[in-house]
């Protein structure tokens, strides 16, 4: 990539001076370079043949760099669209795949009007839970690789549904106290909510 990129710009340098080149004659030190430099063929023949397969080498240079320019811009735009392409697909099935999974879950850690998450948050003693929460992980465990692997353009929002089912993994083995979840899982439940609201948004469920 660097030598490329290199050769861009002896490209665009070379095209500058071929075309000021005229105006660069009338520099006392550069006309009487040129002229010291073709004195040393001895006939206009010379001079003229030698001036036109510079010309050609350089009207080739131009053209190659210009193809291999032009290429790299195509490859570009068809990553790019690829990326595109990948991070809509994953977004598509982790939806379709995800979606009741998450209400459900959500559903089951936020019920009797977030009773639970708060006496999670406030860390308050006297609320045990029993394993009787059926939270539903097997869709997400069967996803998660590719979805880690293949969308690492949208890592972003992957990294938010990892962080909402690290809260439902936990829960769906926990048995004890609702006060001593945070400390016995080092999660932070006071940021659930926040986000599940972003893995909502960005799968559009509701």
């Amino acid at each position: 990539m660097k030598i490329k990129k290199w050769a861009y710009f002896i490209t665009g340098g070379i095209t500058v001076m071929v075309i000021s080149m005229p105006l660069l004659l009338y520099i006392p030190g550069v006309k009487n370079l040129v002229i010291m430099f073709l004195g040393a063929l001895k006939t206009t023949d010379y001079k003229s043949a030698y001036l036109g397969i510079l010309g050609s080498v350089i009207g080739s240079w131009l053209a190659v760099t210009g193809a291999l320019y032009t290429q790299r811009k195509m490859d570009e735009e068809k990553e790019r669209q690829e990326s595109v392409r990948r991070t809509n697909n994953i977004r598509i099935v982790c939806r379709e795949v995800l979606w009741n999974d998450i209400v459900s879950n959500h559903n089951q850690l936020t019920c009797h009007d977030k009773e639970h998450l708060h006496y999670i948050i406030s860390e308050i003693s006297g609320y045990t839970v029993s394993r009787t929460f059926s939270y539903r992980l097997q869709n997400w465990m069967d996803l998660r690789n590719r979805v880690i692997f293949e969308n690492i353009d949208d890592s972003e929002n992957i990294v938010h549904i990892m962080q909402l089912y690290k809260y439902y993994e936990f829960m769906a083995s926990y048995a004890g106290d609702l006060g001593d979840v945070c400390k016995k899982s080092k999660l932070d439940f006071s940021q659930y909510e926040d986000v599940y609201d972003k893995v909502v948004k960005y799968l559009g469920i509701k």
